[in-house]
């Protein structure tokens, strides 16, 4: 069985700053042969077993079938909070991937999911927020946006600990049904014993004041000689850097966009090994081109961040080599940086003269 799901709009993903970050951990291979073992394991209702499996995968090389089936798999093991959270997602994966049917399917198990969920409310009163308070549950952390809020869980216990400097930490126990709340209210912590007493100054006592030397002639120290006048020459141009950042930069954007149409074209030739009717089943050689295009497109992404990052670096460098006015003493105030997100990249420059 083949996992993959095409994503709509070919390869305008190379233009995007988050696939190295993905390309960095996957493994197409070791993701499908996790994803049989767990479907394997689902039809004879270990889902004990079956569930990790389908968890590595998605992790290894992420996709919205292997997503969906995770979902199946976390509602029949009576993970329902899992369950729905992950169908969810489906569900705006496929509509982003213009995959009506999927996406139906996804929000109508999820909304038959809702009724069921357990809800945990942890409240911190104003008196118990000491400085440096963590809480937990079942290791992972509650941060302060969610104290208060009603947050869906799996059933079954869940372990809670509050801690905070100088303070014992408090641990409980929550256990909680399908379809019903519970609120936790954190209690104020203790002081620790193990605190030690911080220990006052010891008393000291003041010294006779010694008898002053005779008092001894001053030399005579010249005035300091007046600094030789700033140079009226300044060198200007690029420097050696500014001239490398920006070669590194134009071969960036060039093999950038080489490795981009390169993409594009196994993506195509990918699309002749698959069914016409539904492009996202493919034979061996389709799911390998598939794979290729992938790699070439994260290779392309690298490509145009490290040539974008360098020719930032160069203006910047360049920018910030200025010299002072000679006869004002006025210097030009710059900054320069640059910005990125998942969306897009920018450069940054502002100042005054």
């Amino acid at each position: 069985m083949v996992r993959r799901t095409a994503i709509t709009g070919g390869f305008m993903l190379v233009y995007s700053w988050a696939l190295p970050l993905v390309a960095q951990q996957r493994d197409p291979a070791a993701a499908q042969a996790l994803f049989d073992q767990g479907r394997a394991l689902m039809k004879a209702q270990n889902y004990t077993e079956a569930c990790p499996k389908l968890a590595e995968s998605q992790r290894l090389d992420p996709g919205i079938g292997t997503q969906f089936h995770l979902a199946d798999c976390y509602e029949r093991q009576g993970k329902i909070a899992s369950a729905w959270a992950n169908f969810l997602d489906v569900a705006s994966l496929a509509a982003a991937a213009n995959q009506p049917e999927r996406e139906k399917a996804a929000r109508g198990r999820a909304a038959k999911l809702e009724p069921r969920l357990p809800r945990l409310t942890i409240v911190v009163p104003p008196e118990t927020r000491t400085p440096g308070l963590a809480i937990t549950r079942d290791g992972s952390s509650v941060g302060e946006s969610q104290w208060g809020t009603p947050v869906p869980v799996d059933p079954g216990d869940h372990q809670l600990s509050a801690s905070a400097p100088g303070r014992k930490t408090y641990s409980d126990t929550v256990s909680l049904k399908e379809g019903l709340s519970r609120t936790l209210k954190i209690p104020m912590l203790e002081a620790s014993s193990e605190q030690a007493a911080v220990p006052g100054p010891a008393p000291t006592t003041t010294p006779a004041a010694p008898e002053a030397p005779p008092a001894q002639p001053q030399p005579i120290i010249p005035p300091p000689a007046a600094p030789a006048p700033p140079s009226s020459e300044s060198s200007g141009g690029p420097g050696p850097l500014v001239i490398g950042l920006g070669i590194v930069g134009v071969a960036g954007l060039g093999a950038g966009t080489v490795l981009g149409l390169m993409a594009s074209s196994k993506f195509e030739d990918s699309k002749k090994q698959c069914n016409p009717a539904d492009e996202n089943r493919c034979d061996a050689e389709g799911v390998s081109l598939r794979d290729d295009a992938f790699t070439l497109g994260n290779w392309s992404t690298v490509s145009f961040i490290v040539g974008g990052v360098a020719l930032a670096g160069a203006g910047v460098i360049w920018l910030t080599s200025g010299s002072s006015d000679s006869k004002t003493g006025n210097r030009g105030a710059l900054q320069a940086g640059v910005q990125m997100s998942p969306a897009r990249g920018s450069v940054l420059i502002k100042g005054s003269f």
